[in-house]
């Protein structure tokens, strides 16, 4: 689902304009951007858990080059989603 389409289903939904579709996702994206540079994760009742992971420097393997590399230290978004979800989406046959 694109920006777009997540804006169009939230206006349907909530019975709003494009606009205030718009500006109410973007405000929960700043807020949640905001959270995770502040404590690091964010828990969102009824979602699931965002956190961010990090990760030291490491070795790593060029596979085209065929040598060795660094990997430098960075920082990775970890999504959980909850207990329910988790079983709805997981556990269902497509």
């Amino acid at each position: 689902m694109t920006r777009q389409q997540m804006i169009s289903k939230y206006a349907e939904v909530q019975e709003c304009t494009r606009e205030q579709a718009a500006d109410r996702i973007d405000a929960f994206v700043t807020v949640l951007a905001e959270g995770l540079e502040k404590d690091g994760k964010v828990n969102v009742k009824y979602l699931g858990r965002f956190e961010v992971r990090k990760f030291k420097s490491h070795q790593g393997y060029n596979f085209k080059d065929k040598q060795c590399m660094k990997i430098p230290a960075h920082n990775v978004l970890k999504f959980i989603p909850c207990v329910q979800w988790r079983k709805e989406l997981l556990h269902k046959v497509i």
